[in-house]
């Protein structure tokens, strides 16, 4: 945790760095993952019960609220000078919506219902997200977070049917899992093996968006994807940084986002259904997640997650991720004795 309160600092409270580098320092802020912060910090401050938490997620909170732009939309990369994505947006409004329920600010709220306007505006034909992608054309699976995000905004704004239209579009979603839980469009890249990142990503959007949605089909079909890593564990006994569609691995290298990202989603399977093995193997992994946070003693390395273990594999090379200290922090939350030692 204080490795992430550097990345905020060292912006004046505008936004946190999206990663230290080895040798070249702190990026720009990210709004992106700024936004997806806010509501760890704000869960952190409950919890520590410490102020500068608060006060950290309400100067992010202020900071997007800056550079949102006139349609709704928020840019995209780094330092808020890119232009609008629709998964970048969509990540800003959990941000927003938790601290407005935190505030009742009435900035904040508006700020979240032009971000709805412009992504729905963005929707195509068939209620497709193909414009202002990452990849140009391509709408990944793990826009099921898109989904959620917009699903859980819809609690602090009204928008006639927007339920009924998130439904629609995780019918289209649910479409691309197949028999053995792996999910087309999973990566960041059509036709290539996907980062435990972005599987993680698209089978956590499926259960959360099911779970408002109050759909019980997809919540089965998330827990036999559970299983699915449950037996992969079993049976390799860790984590692959990668899986191509047949969930056939590449083990030179963790993706410790994706992994924390999959503990998280089998945390949430053991709260919904009681199997104990989601519980056992959640914990595994983040125990073992808890060897990774740099013990080099510059101060932007030192605390921070890797994007890969080695620090040298292929996912961010040599970089400390903001998004990796926030899934990690996340599922060490969620364990039940948490020490402050393994946060702090």
């Amino acid at each position: 945790m204080d490795w992430l309160l550097t990345s905020i600092r060292i912006n004046g409270g505008a936004g946190s760095s999206a990663y230290y580098q080895l040798l070249k320092g702190w990026s720009l802020p990210y709004p992106e993952t700024t936004g997806y912060i806010i509501p760890t910090l704000l869960d952190y401050h409950d919890y520590l019960e410490e102020r500068p938490l608060f006060e950290a997620a309400e100067s992010c909170a202020r900071w997007l609220v800056d550079i949102q732009r006139e349609d709704g939309s928020f840019p995209a990369g780094l330092g808020g000078r890119g232009e609008p994505v629709v998964f970048d947006t969509a990540m800003i409004l959990f941000g927003l919506t938790a601290i407005h329920q935190r505030t009742g600010e009435t900035g904040y709220r508006e700020a979240v219902q032009k971000a709805i306007g412009w992504l729905l505006r963005q929707l195509g034909p068939e209620h497709r997200w193909t414009a202002f992608a990452y990849v140009p054309g391509y709408e990944p699976a793990y826009y099921t977070m898109v989904v959620w995000a917009i699903l859980q905004a819809g609690r602090i704004v009204e928008q006639h049917g927007l339920k009924e239209k998130m439904a629609r579009i995780m019918d289209r979603y649910r479409q691309w899992i197949n028999p053995d839980s792996s999910v087309a469009n999973w990566g960041f890249h059509p036709d290539s093996p996907a980062l435990t990142h972005t599987i993680g990503y698209t089978w956590q959007g499926f259960l959360e968006s099911a779970l408002i949605l109050e759909d019980k089909k997809l919540i089965g079909g998330c827990l036999e994807a559970g299983m699915k890593m449950v037996e992969i564990h079993q049976k390799k006994g860790r984590l692959a940084g990668t899986y191509d569609q047949n969930w056939n691995g590449n083990y030179a290298f963790k993706c410790l986002t994706g992994q924390a990202q999959f503990a998280l989603f089998l945390r949430r399977l053991a709260e919904i259904s009681g199997e104990k093995v989601f519980k056992t193997v959640s914990m595994e992994w983040i125990e073992d997640l808890g060897r990774y946070p740099s013990k080099l003693p510059m101060p932007g390395a030192k605390g921070g997650m890797a994007g890969s273990s080695p620090v040298w594999g292929p996912y961010q090379r040599f970089k400390y991720l903001n998004w990796a200290a926030k899934f990690y922090l996340d599922a060490v939350l969620e364990r039940p004795a948490v020490q402050q030692s393994s946060i702090m």
